[in-house]
């Protein structure tokens, strides 16, 4: 994870009412007593933020930004909505902006890092050749596994995997989302090679996406990055106002909790979970018997999706015994428990 960034451009006056849409982060910020709203953009491939941009007309408090994306194969829309005052104390008007933007993936995992992405589940080692520019990979002997990825079913995915290996030789790869085949290719020694299909219905009916590559030929599956992402399916949001659009790119947040992946597992477990509020949230490991073994989370947190992994051990640092254990996720009144098991 990257330290944490001060957007901010008065770090002397109060910033409020952040709202995050896609790769576009937009809020209110005091400017010489007056409020001014403001955006920037984070690139996924340079990892920075461009420069602020303020979107108020006038010298008069602007505040409450609203942003929602619409995204399609053609092209992103971004509609923003926010408050400004247009005569001091007394008149305040509704102002929207419609505009292109870049297309913002649903998720991006930039691999070969010392500590595995959150998306990893399961992989050997990773390496970093020194070309130019550097290019890190993760490494499976026989595959590489990433996931779970939470989508919304009424949508279409996109998934694009960034190959590359220095072996010397060819390779082969059998891409598999969940357990339909995806595809196979050929990835030449000191070539990057990207692979990009479109997910089909089979996979994303329920909402969860796993992604596997298995080595056909070759010495090791080496992978740069996967970017997952979502597109609008054709004829949806045509016509109608703007409240119709409003709603199908409104967030699918719903309060769950995904079986952990892998299960069975020996080393260690991935345990995904999406919040729809504001909530304070705990997710606790049980034995059979119903006594506690490790508290994973209990802090308050924000709506959104969640990956916490477990290493197999209880709160003393001891690897527990093979067996049925238990998890269960409690966020306000939201409750949901799991069984996985462990194998030694």
């Amino acid at each position: 994870w990257e330290p944490i960034i001060n957007l901010s451009q008065t770090p002397e006056a109060n910033s409020e009412f952040p709202v995050i849409a896609g790769k576009e982060i937009l809020w209110s910020e005091d400017v010489s007593n007056d409020y001014e709203v403001y955006k920037v953009n984070y690139d996924t491939k340079i990892l920075a933020y461009s420069q602020p941009e303020n979107l108020s007309l006038t010298d008069f408090h602007s505040k409450y930004p609203q942003a929602l994306l619409y995204q399609t194969e053609t092209g992103t829309e971004r509609y923003t909505v926010w408050t400004e005052e247009i005569i001091s104390d007394s008149l305040y008007e509704i102002r929207f902006d419609r505009s292109s933007t870049v297309t913002s993936p649903l998720a991006v995992a930039d691999l070969g890092q010392t500590e595995p992405s959150i998306y990893t589940i399961s992989r050997d080692t990773y390496a970093v050749y020194t070309s130019s520019p550097a290019i890190t990979v993760d490494i499976g002997y026989d595959s590489l596994v990433y996931g779970t990825f939470l989508v919304d079913k009424d949508k279409k995915q996109n998934l694009e995997l960034r190959f590359f290996q220095e072996t010397g030789a060819e390779c082969k790869y059998k891409v598999f989302a969940d357990n339909v085949p995806m595809g196979e290719l050929k990835v030449d020694s000191g070539e990057l090679t990207i692979f990009s299909k479109w997910i089909p219905d089979a996979v994303t009916h329920d909402g969860e996406i796993v992604v596997r590559i298995e080595k056909k030929k070759g010495v090791y599956v080496g992978l740069d990055a996967l970017v997952m992402t979502e597109y609008e399916k054709p004829g949806q949001g045509s016509g109608g106002a703007m409240t119709a659009d409003a709603e199908i790119v409104s967030p699918p947040l719903v309060f769950s909790l995904s079986q952990n992946y892998p299960n069975p597992f020996s080393s260690q477990t991935a345990i995904r979970y999406s919040l729809s509020v504001i909530s304070h949230t705990t997710l606790k490991i049980y034995n059979v018997a119903g006594q506690l073994v490790k508290t994973l989370v209990n802090e308050p947190q924000e709506p959104g999706y969640y990956a916490v992994r477990w290493n197999g051990k209880n709160e003393n640092g001891n690897s527990v015994a093979s067996g049925v254990y238990f998890y269960r996720l409690r966020a306000g009144d939201f409750t949901a428990t799991k069984k996985m098991i462990v194998l030694r």
